[in-house]
This record gives structure tokens, sequence and C-alpha cells, in this order.
């Protein structure tokens, strides 16, 4: 399976610490190279893909040049932000790489992830249930939303006992 991994970069730190525990070692897993939850779903496993909007971002990654697949994700962060033309070239960078996150280096159909796990404040997990509160991670499940890629928020309870179901964790 192809997890993205995401959210928040102030986590408190139980939800820290859980992330860091999960089974994903035998799965590619995606993240953003930013602090916080990002950095706790890279310790998850060594077949990571970290997408990063500019070459000296974080601890380096994955930085995309191509202008095809940039134009690609510029066309899908005009439909999901509702400010895009007030985003600085900065702004619309780090919300492009989002889309790689979600839909992987090629934005192929088959290189989509199959789940996006994330922790935000407000729990947001669908179009719907996003708020000033989700902060950046919002373009992200804006994007998984879109494209039918179910979004597991560890805020929720339910979702944790997913989570805790699909990994055996109980």
């Amino acid at each position: 399976m192809i997890f993205t991994g995401i959210g928040s970069r102030k986590v408190p730190s139980d939800i820290y610490d859980f992330i860091t525990r999960l089974p994903l070692q035998d799965h590619v897993v995606r993240s953003g190279g930013a602090e916080g939850c990002d950095k706790a779903f890279e310790s998850t496993t060594n077949n990571i893909e970290i997408f990063i909007p500019w070459s000296n971002f974080g601890r380096g990654g994955i930085c995309i040049s191509n202008p095809r697949l940039l134009g690609l994700a510029d066309e899908v962060i005009r439909e999901v932000h509702p400010a895009y033309a007030a985003l600085t070239p900065a702004a619309k960078k780090l919300h492009c790489r989002n889309v790689f996150q979600i839909l992987g280096r090629n934005l192929l159909p088959s290189e989509k992830s199959d789940l996006v796990i994330c922790w935000t404040p407000d729990g947001a997990h669908s179009v719907d249930t996003c708020t000033r509160k989700t902060g950046g991670t919002a373009t992200a499940i804006k994007i998984a939303d879109l494209f039918d890629i179910p979004v597991l928020n560890l805020y929720n309870e339910k979702h944790m006992d997913t989570i805790h179901d699909l990994f055996n964790l109980w």
C-alpha cells in the first residue's frame, strides 16, 4: 500500500509517538519534510518519498522541477484552494508539494496514495470538514477527497479505531 502521512507541525506528543510506532515499514509512505507529523511519519519506514517545495527545504527530498508536472499540480491547487489568486509563489510551491504527496511523483492514477493518515487540531478528513484550524493540511485533504482517497485523522476516535483495526494494534 501507499500511505500519505501528514498533518500539523504542532502535534501532541502522544500522537507523535503513536505515529512513530505505526507498522509502515513494508509500505511506501509519502510526506512533506516539515516538522511535526511529517517528521513522525518519515521515521516509520525506509521506503519514504519526501516531497519538498524547493531544494533546500527541511532535510531534503524529492523536489519536482518538471514544468509539465508542476503545471498539472498547479491546476489541481487552483481547483481546491479557496484563495489561490492571493497565494505567493512560495505558498503555491508548498501547496503543489501536497499534490505530489497524494498523487505521486508522476501524477498518475496508478501511483496515487491508497490512504491518507493525518492529524489536525480540528479532525478534518474531507472538504466539508476542513476549517481554518486544518492549516496547510487542508489542501492535501481536499485533493484526497477530489480523487476518492480515504482520509483518517488521528484526532477522531473512530478513525483511531480504524487505524488500530487496519494494523492489528489492539
